[in-house]
């Protein structure tokens, strides 16, 4: 019987659909909630055709500004998801799996869970470890010991408290929450350009994995991203120059490793994970996770060798796919 893990983000909603523990179907659409709510629905609707008899979410789309407040927004969503899915699933921060009532009567029990999901898998197979998970918007640091989530907060509060989640990605971070100066020159506090525009100029993505929508609407190939990051200077890049420009890029990329790497220092000396693997995920895993976890001196597995492409891509939604798999016949909190 097919199962389906969901992830409900803010802006990308992600799917996987999977038999026996095989990955049979995947989705990753860019659905901005602040912006495209309405369209919801519709693509859960969509989802329901995969046919799926068992049903995993996690979620951080209530942290959307959307929404009043984060229960209200849990509220909704869960509401979106059971109009579909009666009998759907949600994650807590405890590691449980609930249902509808429960989730709507403790709503923020299942609010940004999605980190715990991806741990839950993980730890299985790497029970010592420092998983780090890189996304287009955040970086998850989590300690896995003895076979245990180790993160002394679970909340994203108390983890950023803890510098186990570092609001840093490789899409949507715009450029001047990286650097506020590169070569004397001040960065505009605007949003010009993001990360995403960075990585295209220095290889680093290819324009369909640019998979957000750009500041000013336009392309995704070099020449406009180029233009966006010379904005950032308040110019174009016949003013700024070329050469300025590449060195911006890499000054950016230097400090976005810098500040991951830091992370995972701290967090690995926090929890003893000296000598033990980081296990690295994610779409900008390739990108950050990489580079930082050698800084740091840490052995690196890349996840996507172990669990397949879709599984490092979207780990909470194949881990969700695979929870709700093995809970069959049993009855929700």
């Amino acid at each position: 019987m097919p199962s389906l893990g969901l992830d409900l983000g803010g802006a990308h909603t992600k799917a996987v659909l999977l038999r026996e523990g095989r990955v049979e179907a995947s989705l990753l659409r860019y659905l901005p909630l602040w912006k495209r709510y309405g369209e919801l629905e519709g693509l859960l609707r969509e989802l329901s055709g995969w046919g799926a008899e068992r049903v995993g979410v996690v979620m951080t789309g209530e942290l959307s500004d959307i929404f009043p407040s984060r229960a209200e927004g849990v509220r909704e969503l869960v509401e979106q998801v059971c109009r579909v899915w009666r009998g759907a699933l949600f994650l807590t921060l405890r590691g449980e799996l609930v249902g509808r009532e429960r989730a709507l009567s403790q709503p923020l029990s299942v609010a940004a869970s999605n980190w715990m999901a991806s741990a839950l898998l993980v730890s299985r197979d790497f029970p010592d470890a420092l998983f780090v998970d890189v996304g287009s918007t955040t970086t998850d640091l989590i300690p896995l010991v003895g076979g245990k989530v180790a993160n002394a907060g679970s909340t994203d509060l108390d983890r950023l408290r803890r510098g186990e989640l570092i609001y840093t990605g490789v899409l949507r971070t715009p450029v001047p929450c990286v650097l506020g100066e590169v070569e004397g020159v001040g960065v505009a506090a605007e949003s010009f350009a993001l990360m995403g525009d960075v990585y295209i100029l220095l290889g680093k993505l290819r324009p369909e994995e640019y998979s957000c929508e750009t500041p000013d609407g336009r392309g995704k190939d070099v020449e406009s991203c180029r233009r966006r990051l010379a904005r950032c200077f308040c110019s174009d890049p016949e003013e700024v120059g070329e050469g300025f420009l590449r060195r911006c890029a890499r000054a950016l990329y230097r400090e976005q490793v810098r500040r991951v790497a830091e992370g995972m220092r701290r967090v690995r000396d926090r929890y003893g994970l000296e000598g033990c693997p980081a296990v690295v995920a994610g779409g900008g895993g390739r990108i950050l996770g990489r580079e930082a976890a050698r800084r740091v001196g840490l052995k690196v597995v890349d996840l996507g060798r172990i669990y397949g492409r879709e599984a490092a891509l979207m780990t909470p939604a194949f881990s969700m796919g695979v929870l709700v798999e093995e809970v069959a016949g049993r009855t929700p909190s």
